[in-house]
């Protein structure tokens, strides 16, 4: 993934996008690369909405930014390597984090959108740590773990940012838990399907297109299930009516049927769900 120079004492990452004609963003309107305080004004605002850094004063930002860096990249770029010691903050796009199991297999844990943290487990230095993969054209907030232990140590706000952000992730991964024991393999799958629509989901005249654009291996991989096994998902939800799809293109034409064909054990507490897991 590119590199780009550190972000400046204003708090405004640099950037060094050469000037096009820009695309248009998920509400509509067009931005133009070529505006460096447009460009710093648009990432600025996706940092202070990550759970990480959005506590931090105005104040005390600025620190945070100067010992970071925006990398960037496109479909297959490396964001993290399992065995950095580094943090990354997703800022625009969409990212896997993925690991590889006992067989050598690549296993998918989540799908990364923006705002969210992953390296976390890596900077504590305990097992866990896995690869960050963009999927699509996507930008993120890189901090050094000697850099992020340091910070830490001297701002409170960060350290509770820190704290907070790792607590997230433990509940989402009791959800996890509960999702693979309360569900079927065809009720994963539809899940799935369903995230990618709430969180990368364009609506349009033919529906919900959803702009995360996973490969069937890789959505088989984060749902657990096997390659045939979603296929046949897919294609009964294709006969349905629900969805179409072609090479790394998904469109959820009826996203309230596909949500209801998702099961109702996905709204389970962990209550109500520890007979199951029992």
């Amino acid at each position: 993934m590119e590199g780009v120079p550190e972000p400046s004492e204003t708090g405004r990452p640099r950037s060094h996008t050469a000037p096009d004609q820009g695309r248009p963003n998920r509400d509509g309107s067009l931005d133009n690369p070529g505006s460096a305080q447009h460009r710093g004004e648009r990432l600025l605002a996706a940092i202070r909405r990550s759970r990480m850094l959005g506590r931090l004063s105005a104040d005390d930002l600025p620190a945070v930014l100067a010992s970071s860096r925006i990398v960037r990249g496109g479909p297959n770029a490396r964001v993290l390597r399992r065995t950095d010691d580094a943090v990354v903050i997703l800022l625009t796009g969409a990212a896997k984090e993925h690991a590889s199991n006992l067989e050598g297999f690549d296993v998918v844990l989540r799908v990364l959108g923006p705002g969210d943290t992953a390296g976390l487990t890596g900077v504590l230095a305990l097992d866990g740590r896995a690869n960050v993969t963009a999927i699509e054209e996507s930008e993120a907030l890189l901090i050094e773990g000697s850099d992020l232990r340091k910070l830490a140590g001297r701002n409170p706000d960060l350290a509770r940012g820190w704290a907070d952000t790792t607590t997230r992730q433990l509940a989402d991964m009791r959800q996890e838990l509960i999702l693979f024991a309360a569900t079927s393999t065809a009720e994963r799958v539809i899940h799935r399907l369903v995230e990618l629509t709430d969180r990368w989901g364009v609506p349009g005249e033919q529906g919900v297109s959803v702009s995360a654009h996973l490969t069937q291996e890789e959505l088989a991989s984060w749902a657990g299930a096997s390659r045939e096994s979603t296929a046949r998902v897919l294609q009964s939800l294709r006969r349905a009516g629900i969805l179409t799809t072609s090479r790394r293109t998904l469109v959820v034409h009826e996203p309230d049927q596909l949500r209801r064909r998702a099961g109702t054990t996905l709204d389970l507490t962990v209550t109500e769900a520890m007979p199951i897991l029992r």
